[in-house]
């Protein structure tokens, strides 16, 4: 009865050790995920309210012609420096509470305060 356990128990830690890599890699992976969420979500703030999304959208097509069959996601600028750092060139005039649209082919940076486009960037396909 004691042989049939031991070789039980041999066979779970070769099969333990032959999973062990795989779930290092996939804990690695998810920790990885979890913390660039958490790092660029306090960059760019989504949390705009509904009203104040459908404002901007429409300050900013007054300026620029916009997709009528998509609704652009608004976000709030709340970490310039860090944003700049990541791509200096595409965030240079840009400043803190400027807000983001994204739409599936650009990103336009727009001023509300000032109530003029920023910066623009086309999305490559």
């Amino acid at each position: 009865m004691k042989n049939k356990n031991t070789i039980k128990n041999k066979n779970l830690l070769v099969k333990l050790k032959k999973y062990k890599s795989s779930v290092f890699i996939l804990i690695l992976s998810l920790a990885v995920i979890i913390f660039g969420y958490l790092y660029f979500s306090e960059k760019i703030n989504t949390e705009v309210s509904n009203e104040e999304a459908e404002e901007i959208i429409n300050e900013v097509k007054k300026i620029v012609v916009l997709p009528e069959d998509e609704v652009p996601v608004v976000a709030t600028i709340t970490d310039i420096e860090n944003l700049k750092a990541v791509n200096p060139s595409f965030y240079k005039n840009a400043q803190n509470n400027d807000r983001l649209l994204i739409l599936s082919d650009r990103i336009i940076i727009y001023n509300p305060k000032e109530k003029k486009i920023v910066n623009f960037a086309l999305l490559s396909e």
